[in-house]
C-alpha cells in the first residue's frame, strides 16, 4: 500500500504551465550582476562577500552588491505572481529564474529570494506556495514533482545568539534535487542537501540530509524508511490509466 505519509502534488494546472527554452546560468560567484543600474566599480569591497554564496564560508548579506540583486528580484516575483496565465507569465518567469527547462508547470503564489539562483529542469512540477531561500544555489531536476508549501533553504545562521542580530553574518549551501523526485507537501529541505534520483520525501518532512537514489524519507528529522522504489510494487495498476 502507499505510504501515507506521502502527499501527492496534485495533477498539473495547464492554465499555469511554463514553456520554455533551457538557459544554463553561469556559476554564482561569475554571474554579471542582473541589475543593470549598479555600477561594480563603486562598490569593490562587495566583491569578497558574493562569491561565497554556497560556498559553506561564512559573509555579509547587507553589501550593497548582494543586496542590489536581491532588490532585482521583487520585481520580477510579483509580475510572475500577478500574471494571468499565458505568455506574460512565462515570459516573466524566464526573466525571474537563473534557468528553466520546457514543459515547466509553476501554480503561483512562488516565493524566491534571488531567482537568479534557482534553475529548473525540464517537465519540473512546483505547486503552489513553494518558498524557495536561494542565495546558496537550487536546482532540480527533470520530472521532479514538489508539492504545496515546501521550503528550500539554503541559508543558516550562528547558532550562538550573540553572533545574530542586525547585519549579522550568515552562510548558504546549495539544494541539489535530482530527476524524478517527489516531495510531498509541506517537506523543508535544508542548505547542503542533495536528493538523489527517484526519490520520494514524505509530507511534512524536514531534511537535514542527504539521500541516495530511489529512497523513501519521512518525519522530522527525516529519516530513510524504504530503499529501491523503483522495484517496488505497490499494488496499483498504473498501467490501466487511460492515454491522454
Amino acid at each position: 500500500m502507499p505510504n501515507p505519509a506521502v502527499s501527492p502534488p496534485g495533477p498539473p494546472e495547464s492554465s499555469a504551465s511554463v514553456m520554455s527554452s533551457n538557459k544554463t546560468p553561469a556559476s554564482l560567484a561569475d554571474r554579471p550582476h542582473p541589475n543593470p543600474s549598479f555600477d561594480p566599480e563603486t562598490h569593490p569591497s562587495s566583491d569578497a562577500h558574493y562569491p561565497l554564496l554556497g560556498s559553506g564560508r561564512p559573509y555579509n548579506y547587507f553589501t550593497p552588491y548582494i543586496l542590489a540583486e536581491a532588490d532585482n528580484t521583487e520585481p520580477l516575483l510579483r509580475a510572475f505572481n500577478d500574471s494571468l496565465a499565458g505568455s506574460e507569465r512565462d515570459a516573466a518567469l524566464r526573466a525571474l529564474l537563473g534557468g528553466i527547462g520546457e514543459e515547466c508547470t509553476v501554480i503561483p503564489p512562488l516565493w524566491v529570494e534571488w531567482g537568479s539562483h534557482t534553475v529548473l529542469g525540464r517537465g519540473v512540477y512546483l505547486g503552489t506556495g513553494i518558498n524557495i531561500q536561494d542565495t546558496g544555489g537550487v536546482t532540480i531536476g527533470d520530472y521532479t514533482m514538489i508539492g504545496p508549501s515546501c521550503t528550500l533553504s539554503t541559508v543558516t545562521h550562528p547558532l550562538n545568539p550573540r553572533l545574530r542580530g542586525s547585519h549579522s553574518p550568515e552562510l548558504s549551501r546549495p539544494v541539489k534535487i535530482g530527476s524524478n523526485v517527489w516531495l510531498g507537501g509541506n517537506v523543508t529541505v535544508l542548505g547542503g542537501v542533495e536528493i538523489g534520483d527517484g526519490c520520494v520525501i514524505g509530507a511534512g518532512a524536514v531534511l537535514t540530509r542527504s539521500t541516495g537514489k530511489n529512497e523513501l524519507w519521512v518525519g522530522v528529522p527525516a529519516k530513510l524508511v524504504r530503499s529501491g522504489l523503483d522495484t517496488w510494487d505497490d499494488g496499483v495498476d498504473w498501467g490501466s490509466v487511460p492515454p491522454i
